[in-house]
């Protein structure tokens, strides 16, 4: 059965002081809902403060620091996005990080925490529920739900998804139809053995001239984007199947084993194998 997310976790948590993690990136989104008191996410280079009267969502593998001085109560809902369609229309979107709870979405909210009762972390620390093991049992903790629930919890995340979608801006300000088409060509073929010089001649480009004229506009180099889609895709695969390294780092499009360790661990500073095992750094 197709779904439009897995819900991996859901519970309601006091912080007394206790709530200051540095997280490199989850496979899952998080969102939030303050019940009291107030705390800071440093996020896409920007502190902002957490309150109630909103709801607050982090895209997965999006880097950000939660900081607490005092005492804080809030709910949260992990999910993985599984419908492809619903993920494709979050691509090229300044997503929002903050906006107004409505009294749709603060039900749709508290429905999902209905239908999934038991689902709390056993910890708060990232550093020891991010692996293999918490990701495989979350994953088939939500499949024992009912197929009426997840089908009704798929409604309640589009109704939250919707509310975040409608406060979004498209990031690109690319007016290169171009450098647009050499996107999308790595965007939609990422998990090939494609190279830059096939995006380039997709675009209709030198390779020197497609370079230059996506770091104008993206600032970075075509090929930084390129593996960052590949990592995150293998960061996916590491944590949610069985495949060996090899066999992952060919699904994802590089073409040397070698070559995806030291992306790998350029992007994440840990080997694909720590990362597996969750040994994140503290």
């Amino acid at each position: 059965m197709s779904h439009t997310a897995s819900i991996f976790n859901f519970g309601r948590v006091v912080h007394d002081h206790d709530w200051n993690f540095i997280v490199p990136g989850s496979v899952f989104w998080r969102m939030y809902r303050v019940i009291s008191g107030e705390a800071e996410v440093f996020i896409y280079g920007n502190v902002h403060r957490i309150k109630s009267g909103c709801l607050y969502m982090i895209p997965a593998f999006v880097a950000h620091e939660d900081r607490l001085s005092g005492v804080f109560e809030h709910e949260y809902i992990h999910f993985r996005l599984d419908d492809p369609l619903v993920s494709s229309l979050f691509d090229g979107r300044r997503i929002a990080f903050e906006i107004p709870l409505t009294p749709c979405a603060d039900i749709a909210f508290t429905r999902i925490g209905e239908l999934c009762r038991g689902f709390e972390l056993e910890t708060p620390v990232p550093q020891k529920y991010e692996k293999k093991s918490s990701y495989m049992y979350w994953s088939q903790r939500y499949e024992s739900l009912s197929i009426e629930s997840r089908i009704e919890i798929g409604g309640c995340v589009r109704i939250l998804l919707s509310d975040f979608m409608r406060h979004s801006v498209p990031s690109d300000s690319c007016d290169n139809p171009r450098v647009i088409r050499g996107k999308v060509y790595m965007d939609n073929n990422f998990s090939k053995p494609i190279i830059i010089e096939d995006v380039a001649r997709e675009a209709g480009m030198k390779p020197e001239s497609f370079t230059r004229a996506f770091r104008k506009f993206f600032g970075r180099t075509p090929l930084s984007y390129l593996n960052e889609r590949r990592i995150n895709s293998a960061k996916n695969l590491l944590l949610l199947s069985s495949l060996s390294v090899k066999e992952i780092s060919a699904k994802c499009g590089f073409g040397d084993v070698s070559y995806f360790c030291q992306a790998f661990r350029k992007n994440t500073s840990m080997t694909p194998g720590q990362f597996r095992k969750g040994s994140f750094p503290c």
